[in-house]
């Protein structure tokens, strides 16, 4: 009995360890609202600060001021905008089922705004918008500004070259970073589907222009918001004509390990290049061999750039993705798979049983097995072969289809748009521009293709590969000569590898047109975000050679 009642107990005790308890770490908290107007909240690597005399959250790392966070109060959207200028009360928030929070009641002129802040143990904040709040003001030495975009090109947004405007306008898609002066602190922010709106406040009268502040609407829902510091977690460079054809190693190591990435030249669409870790040769197509321009070497940085991708202009160095803290996985998490957000795509080319004989090397392994007259002897593979050629042929067919459909679907829409808003002179400029874009497109489509549609090109080629079939059945060299010229006549490998490689960054020019169009025209941003939107959903599920990040 005594045994009996020994395992009963330890099953009971087993089975009260086993069940899942939240437990929520505490953050601590220096309370000095009555002394001195401060509300601090800090942790190892971060403090947070309620300051009734800014009307602001201060945040810093360690202990090195990053932003200051400002709610304010309009109307509406267009409407001027009243910024707090004190706080009246800071209270926790008593929900154990939700992080610390704090209940946050500013003064905005003759208006109270209230809003509710979360911290999580890393230094995250969850902003959540209550009475009256709008919007906020993030305040800060911001150098440059950034909307990221993965897989495609970012829009980098630098204040020196907008030297006669007060603000300029962004997309809002759903994530933004800001880059603060130093290279040695960054700062980002996301916020899901929404009619949320951003626009940057350039500061006036000093020696280096930056940007003051990111004025966020935020649509009735919350901001989640970091920041970090590290020295060199951003860097610009300036590639000068002296790095032409040669290895240069930069002033700048990597702090740490992540997916860093520069913006350069390819021809002359601005292409993302991430870094890679040893030295090697690349093929491009449209553009042949080259040097891949940028690696590392342990830590240190090299550019190794050419006529392909010449050193122009002071590109940025800085990481999205591939670390604990990085931007875009930080917004992945509390956001989810949102289209701005996705990762590529790559295209499956290839049968998953495929045989290892692919395109050009296919055609090269085929050509020899017949020129020494082994094809009956290797007629079993041979025909896998040939299998594999159609899957592949067809499922190129297939993408190439795709450009053209896209192509004529954004061609009727941006037509309807420009018949819409015939009489509205501030859209007709920004519509136009993007109906040239949109043709001058089709035809470099339709001009690499040849003027022949992928259907006609599959039909032809799916003829060719069958009589192949018939030919390597045959014995002796004297197929050789009609075999070589049939393979030599499969263009659909190369077209796949051509047209997205040049039409699609094409596309990606236009993508980073239209985000840019933005900046001193409001009234194009709904449309601007939509050819983005559709450009981004299109080119991140393609073939590889339609971008290189």
């Amino acid at each position: 009995m005594k045994i009996i009642k020994f395992v009963s107990s330890v099953l009971l005790i087993a089975i009260i360890l086993c069940i899942p308890v939240t437990i929520r770490a505490e953050i601590p908290i220096h309370d000095m609202w009555t002394a001195s107007g401060k509300l601090t909240l800090e942790n190892t690597d971060w403090t947070a600060t309620f300051s009734r005399e800014d009307g602001a959250l201060l945040v810093y790392s360690k202990t090195k001021e990053i932003v200051k966070i400002v709610p304010f109060y309009s109307e509406d959207e267009g409407d001027r905008i009243h910024k707090a200028q004190t706080i009246l009360s800071c209270k926790r928030i008593e929900d154990k089922e939700k992080p610390m929070g704090i209940n946050v009641s500013f003064s905005a002129d003759q208006n109270q705004i209230e809003g509710n802040f979360f911290f999580d143990q890393e230094g995250a904040i969850q902003i959540e918008p209550s009475q009256n709040m709008k919007g906020i003001l993030i305040f800060g030495e911001i150098s440059y500004g950034v909307v990221p975009s993965p897989p495609l090109e970012d829009l980098i947004y630098d204040p020196k070259k907008y030297p006669s405007v007060s603000y300029i306008n962004i997309p809002s898609e759903n994530l933004f970073l800001g880059l603060l002066n130093g290279e040695d602190r960054i700062f980002y922010c996301a916020w899901p589907y929404g009619n949320q709106r951003v626009k940057l406040l350039l500061e006036g009268g000093k020696k280096e222009k930056l940007i003051e502040a990111a004025e966020i609407h935020l649509d009735g829902k919350s901001l989640y918001f970091k920041s970090i510091s590290a020295p060199g977690i951003w860097h610009r460079e300036e590639l000068l004509p002296t790095y032409l054809e040669k290895d240069i190693e930069i002033n700048w190591k990597r702090p740490f390990q992540a997916n860093w990435k520069t913006q350069l030249l390819e021809g002359d669409i601005e292409t993302n290049f991430p870094f890679i870790s040893q030295k090697e040769r690349i093929w491009r197509p449209n553009f042949g061999f080259y040097e891949y321009p940028v690696c590392f070497e342990e830590e240190k940085a090299f550019f190794r750039l050419g006529k392909k991708v010449p050193p122009s202009g002071q590109p940025l160095i800085y990481a999205l993705e591939g670390y604990k803290d990085a931007p875009v996985e930080f917004a992945r998490e509390r956001l989810g798979s949102i289209s701005t957000l996705k990762p590529g795509l790559g295209l499956r080319r290839y049968p998953e049983d495929n045989v290892g004989i692919q395109n050009c090397d296919g055609r090269a392994w085929v050509k020899w097995i017949v020129k020494v007259g082994y094809q009956t002897r290797e007629c079993e593979f041979l025909q896998e072969v040939m299998y594999d050629f159609l899957y592949s042929v067809n499922t190129d067919k297939g993408r190439l289809e795709e450009y053209e459909r896209f192509i004529t679907k954004m061609k009727e829409k941006i037509n309807l748009w420009l018949e819409k808003e015939k009489d509205n002179t501030e859209l007709q400029p920004f519509l136009s521009q993007m109906k040239e874009k949109i043709e001058n497109i089709d035809k470099e489509y339709w001009e690499k293709m040849d003027n022949t549609s992928a259907a006609k090109r599959l039909q032809w080629e799916t003829e060719v590969i069958n009589r192949l079939k018939v030919l390597i059945q045959e014995k002796g060299v004297e197929v050789y000569p009609e075999v070589c010229y049939l393979l030599d006549e499969i263009q659909l490998w190369s077209l796949i590898e051509s047209v997205p490689g040049r039409v699609g960054g094409l596309f990606r020019e236009m993508y980073q047109k239209a985000g840019y169009s933005c900046a001193d025209n409001i009234a194009v941003i709904k449309y601007a975000e939509e050819i983005r939107k559709d450009i981004r959903e299109f080119l991140i599920t393609g073939e590889t050679h339609e971008t290189i990040y």
